[in-house]
């Protein structure tokens, strides 16, 4: 399908979805960007690690360039380094573990959840912060994002906005985010000092001890 005007991600998401649910009920939603490649397996992966509860609502794998979901974890990793050392040592790593938002670049979404509790709020535009919007949404009724660490997609540089409006989105929708969900500021914030303290996954390439946080661990 393609929009006559550029609407924006957040729009063009919903309307495919709802494009989608007039021909049938899915199980599951995955949203892609153009901007990324595949690897083999990668979706079949994704698509068991959000059956494996039924409290996974949504599921993003590890990339080279998504933020929480960068492999090993950092700001900055090179394109084909961070995949070498990623297929070397995914196998080293949980199957899955809990995250506070997934990453919209690559992102697989319990269709039941979309129906139950809505579709991307428009508030933000043609994108940013629309994904940490729905995350947080169904986190409030114990649904969960998931990294599913053994599946890995590539990302490209941003090629729908310039830096400079990637930046205005960005600091303008999370001020909308923030007033909405101010749980959200924490959850990253510890996020962040857990893996900058830790550093777990970089230990697997310096032979350092390990010291294993188990505070993902699911109720049960």
């Amino acid at each position: 399908i393609t929009n006559n005007l550029n609407i924006g991600f957040v729009q063009s998401v919903n309307k495919a979805i709802l494009e989608v649910s007039n021909i049938m009920t899915p199980k599951h939603i995955l949203l892609l960007n153009s901007d990324t490649e595949l690897t083999d397996g990668c979706i079949d992966e994704m698509k068991a690690v959000i059956e494996t509860s039924d409290r996974h609502g949504a599921v993003s794998p590890r990339s080279n360039n998504a933020s929480i979901q960068t492999f090993p974890y950092s700001s900055e990793v090179d394109f084909v380094k961070s995949y070498d050392v990623w297929n070397k040592n995914k196998h080293h790593l949980p199957r899955y573990h809990i995250i506070p938002t997934c990453v919209g670049f690559c992102m697989l979404i319990r269709y039941e959840l979309i129906k139950r509790y809505g579709m991307f709020s428009e508030i933000y535009g043609k994108g940013y912060n629309e994904e940490n919007d729905f995350c947080s949404r169904i986190n409030r009724f114990g649904y969960s994002s998931v990294s599913s660490n053994h599946s890995f997609v590539f990302h490209h540089s941003s090629r729908s906005f310039t830096e400079n409006e990637k930046i205005v989105l960005e600091d303008k929708n999370r001020i909308k985010l923030d007033h909405i969900y101010p749980e959200y500021k924490q959850s990253i914030e510890l996020f962040h000092k857990k893996n900058s303290q830790l550093k777990y996954e970089k230990s697997f390439f310096y032979k350092k001890k390990l010291l294993f946080d188990l505070q993902d661990i699911t109720a049960h």
